[in-house]
């Protein structure tokens, strides 16, 4: 900023952010993630943790039962309609909880990340979240009527992510009446069902390539032998996410324009998103090698 003399300038400081209560959110949702991650890695590749770490992750399970005491009745009185009407024999099994508990965290920081630019518009942001729990009581329940050494565990945690985007997509459609035809400059509402076809399209466009690459990586371990093909196809998809965010993060970091600096950049949130992503993933990993290795 000019001081008022010819020649001069000062830099002007960046004001501070007053305290915010959601970077310790964001960390307790890291660790929820971590430890659900952690027990999924243990059971899926049969990996011993040592005593002190076992009991830790013990402890957590069983806070995370208290879910189970709601959801599970109603899930296993669901399954057995199931049974009676596909005469197809469903049980569930315990690491549902833990699948349940990484999709909601994914979709809430989708859903957070989806609030800024409609702060204003309380419903969309209640959508969200009841759509959110749905979608992740959907997948993680239905992930848990599978093995984790079945390839399938991967098939049930895609469909409810597809089925998620696809919601807000709808809720946009319908209500927001903010989407254009990507097709003409002219800025034409495209018609209802339209813009949905666009965007299953568009999701199975962006999607499919992800999906396809994680099954090959997860096909090429099932060959050398590993115990949980499917769990390796998601982290592997789930990897892929998080590189895509912070290359629309970096890329992108001004309502997708480029340009910014780098904190304007780091505050992004799909930057945040990738962010997240890849310190769940990488510390569930620090986590089973500390406990099974260390």
């Amino acid at each position: 900023m000019d001081s008022g003399k010819k020649g001069k300038w000062v830099t002007v400081p960046r004001p501070k952010r007053p305290a915010s209560p959601g970077v310790a959110i964001r960390l307790a949702a890291i660790a929820l993630g971590i430890a659900s991650g952690v027990q999924m890695a243990r059971h899926g590749f049969r990996i011993p943790l040592n005593d002190y770490l076992n009991n830790v992750i013990n402890l957590y399970d069983g806070a995370l039962s208290v879910v189970g005491i709601i959801v599970e009745p109603l899930a296993r009185s669901a399954l057995v309609k199931l049974r009676e009407w596909l005469g197809v024999d469903l049980h569930l099994l315990p690491h549902w909880r833990h699948v349940l508990v990484l999709l909601w965290l994914y979709f809430g920081s989708q859903a957070r990340a989806g609030w800024a630019p409609f702060l204003n518009r309380w419903g969309k942001g209640a959508f969200d979240i009841g759509w959110g729990v749905a979608c992740a009581l959907f997948g993680g329940v239905a992930a848990g009527t599978v093995s984790l050494s079945s390839p399938a565990l991967f098939f049930w945690p895609l469909v409810a992510t597809v089925l998620y985007r696809f919601g807000e997509d709808m809720w946009m459609a319908t209500f927001l009446f903010l989407m254009k035809s990507q097709s003409s400059r002219t800025g034409t509402r495209v018609s209802w069902f339209r813009f949905l076809a666009d965007s299953l399209r568009r999701q199975f466009r962006n999607d499919g390539w992800r999906a396809v690459v994680a099954i090959v990586v997860g096909f090429a371990f099932a060959i050398d032998g590993s115990p949980s093909p499917g769990l390796i196809a998601l982290i592997v998809f789930v990897a892929i996410q998080a590189v895509i965010y912070l290359r629309i993060g970096f890329t992108f970091p001004l309502n997708g324009e480029q340009g910014g600096d780098f904190v304007t950049r780091f505050d992004n949130p799909a930057t945040r998103n990738g962010l997240n992503i890849l310190a769940v993933l990488g510390g569930a990993t620090f986590v089973v090698w500390l406990g099974a290795f260390a």
